[in-house]
């Protein structure tokens, strides 16, 4: 099985269409990690983040040459390299220590210490620059904790290096006499950091996309199947339906099933069959699911005559038993005379489902202790077209009594007798009995259930089936979340609402006259 998964996984492509799909499934918790990744961005800037206070100031270098033979060009490059000399002049430790000694810089509370240690915290809040396009331009920056630090820091500095470079530009014999002036009258200060929106934002973003990964991530690795396209691919055979994620009318939330983990007890399944028969109260979509399964099973019939088909899953739980009731009740609705066999002698639900009388069922039948089959026929109510044969006493040995020859006899019988011959098979990957009678059937409908079987199960399914020289005429994926299926609107807007479909006309069995006399009354008032 761990092998299987492994080759899923690594048959999986990552497509556009496979990002846009993560993406529309995961955009609702993208949104509010987002948001709450912004808001505590922005809440942990604020009370755990220091603000930093930045001050500026530019200077100009005057290089002031006596001799004219010199081209412009040559004096442009003089000016360069001396303010790039100048700034890296600002930086040393005779700039900064005068700056130290000269300022006030002993008055703040950073520069309560030894001269050494000012002269190296200045070093280490200052910065000089310069652009490339301006040749006699170059800055001193100074970052520091308290905005008085920062600007006294470049005051100082601004004080003691014009003094500086013109001393030791200056002789009697030079040519040239350098001198900086400061651009700005009073030292610039700004804040830095900590800036709120921009630190919200990356939060939001790291958190938006950590989370998308996350769901990338699932998908990836995720092998269940969760829609109809996931298990045509899994299967290469047609899918003839899909039905709705259905629940007790009296239990509106519903349970749905969890995945199936092999070997776990019970493996989450939950097995009711209250109101899930399709009736008066069935829901349009529903009633509407089982119908176009229902067409799609009745046109595999290749050969003609009364086709018998062996309804199975991969696992217990996919709702194969409800399926296959619901299948056949549709049938009857539709005037055929339907037969359903429950064919799983290990845990037949059957009877609960159509709360059937407990006595004899196919097992005496196959066992010879009751030779006729009509004598474990039961009518369903309010159904004269359907016919069910219950399991009978579970025996010990169900493969054995399928595979016999007087299964094919008996079913040879019951195809004279009805139109469709449905059987309610266990699930394939769990015992061989769906198996044993591939040569006496049409074929098999395998009933996924949707975001609880696994790719692996439903390939190994059909792999079985296969191998049995069983044809499978196509699957059905159940338990589809109703926002996946187009038919199934919650009764406010859609298709059948549009054209003014109504629930349970075919369950109720109301003639279409009286249908057309209920429409023309509403137009009539609403006129």
């Amino acid at each position: 099985m761990e092998n299987n998964m492994n080759t899923e996984n690594s048959e999986k492509e990552i497509s556009l269409s496979v990002l846009w799909t993560v993406l529309k499934k995961c955009f609702a918790w993208v949104a509010i990690v987002a948001v709450v990744a912004a808001a505590a961005g922005g809440l942990f800037t604020k009370f755990f983040t220091k603000t930093e206070y930045k001050a500026t100031a530019s200077f100009w270098v005057n290089n002031n040459t006596k001799d004219y033979a010199y081209s412009s060009q040559a004096i442009l490059s003089a000016a360069s390299i001396l303010a790039k000399n100048y700034m890296q002049l600002s930086t040393e430790d005779k700039v900064l220590t005068a700056a130290v000694r000269d300022g006030h810089l002993n008055e703040l509370p950073d520069y309560n210490c030894s001269e050494d240690a000012a002269v190296a915290k200045l070093r280490k809040m200052m910065k000089a620059d310069r652009d490339d396009d301006d040749l006699f331009i170059f800055r001193l920056t100074v970052t520091a904790d308290s905005p008085e630090t920062a600007k006294a820091s470049v005051e100082s500095v601004k004080k003691v290096l014009p003094n500086i470079i013109q001393e030791m530009s200056y002789t009697k014999d030079a040519d040239t006499i350098d001198k900086v002036y400061s651009l700005e009258e009073n030292v610039r200060v700004t804040v830095i950091s900590p800036s709120y929106v921009r630190n919200a934002i990356l939060a939001a973003l790291v958190g938006a996309v950590i989370t998308y990964c996350v769901f990338l991530l699932i998908s990836v690795f995720d092998t269940v199947i969760h829609n109809e396209t996931e298990l045509t691919a899994s299967t290469g055979c047609p899918n003839l339906g899909s039905v709705p994620h259905w629940s007790d009318p009296q239990d509106p939330q519903g349970k749905r099933m969890k995945r199936y983990i092999p070997g776990k007890k019970n493996n989450g399944v939950i097995r009711t069959y209250k109101n899930m028969l399709v009736g008066a109260n069935t829901p349009f979509a529903i009633n509407e699911a089982f119908n176009h399964i229902r067409t799609g099973v009745y046109y595999s019939a290749a050969n003609g005559g009364t086709p018998v088909y062996a309804v199975t899953s991969p696992y217990a739980g996919a709702g194969k038993s409800v399926v296959t009731s619901n299948i056949a009740l549709s049938f009857a609705m539709s005037n055929k005379k339907v037969l359903l066999v429950d064919g799983d002698m290990r845990c037949p639900v059957l009877r609960k489902i159509f709360s059937l009388e407990k006595r004899e069922g196919l097992s005496e039948l196959l066992a010879g202790i009751i030779g006729d089959s009509h004598e474990v026929m039961q009518k369903v109510a309010n159904s004269d077209n359907l016919t069910v044969i219950a399991s009978g006493h579970i025996p010990p040995n169900p493969s054995e009594l399928l595979s016999q020859k007087r299964m094919k006899e008996f079913i040879d019988e019951w195809k004279s007798e009805f139109d469709i011959v449905l059987f309610d098979m266990p699930p394939v990957c769990e015992v061989t009995d769906a198996g044993v009678i591939s040569q006496n059937i049409s074929g098999y409908l395998l009933v996924v259930r949707c975001g609880y079987c696994d790719t692996a199960a439903v390939k190994s399914a059909v792999g079985f089936l296969t191998s049995v020289d069983g044809s499978i005429i196509g699957t059905v994926l159940n338990d589809v979340e109703p926002k996946n299926t187009p038919a199934y609107v919650h009764g406010k807007k859609g298709y059948y609402k549009k054209y003014r479909y109504r629930y349970g006309y075919e369950a109720n069995n109301i003639p279409a006259a009286d249908v057309i006399k209920e429409e023309r009354a509403e137009d009539s008032e609403k006129q």
